[in-house]
């Protein structure tokens, strides 16, 4: 079953319009003072690379949404939902260890 926009992931989207419009990440970086390796982050998820923290990473994708055609406030809301995954699982991953520690005291 196909997915829709909602049920993608933010670097999804932008790595699948970039590819359709035929853009390098060369040209990309040019036009948008971004540098490549930064714009690769954002479609690859890896947003441990990129400077500033949450505010930036918001900033870049909002203008590389901008850029490839895309509703800026679909990718932050795809963003945000990343950001709620990975803090949930790395609170479930904390109370698994928090009852490891316990029993083996």
């Amino acid at each position: 079953m196909p997915e829709t926009q909602e049920e993608k992931f933010s670097g999804q989207l932008l790595s699948e319009a970039r590819k359709k419009r035929r853009y390098r990440y060369k040209r990309l970086s040019s036009e948008l003072n971004i540098p490549e390796t930064y714009l690769q982050a954002l479609e690859e998820e890896n947003y441990e690379v990129m400077p500033g923290g949450d505010p930036y990473i918001k900033g870049y994708l909002r203008a590389y949404a901008k850029k490839l055609d895309l509703d800026p406030e679909l990718i932050i809301t795809a963003f945000e939902k990343y950001l709620k995954d990975k803090r949930k699982q790395e609170k479930s991953s904390l109370k698994k260890d928090n009852k490891k520690g316990r029993k083996q005291k």
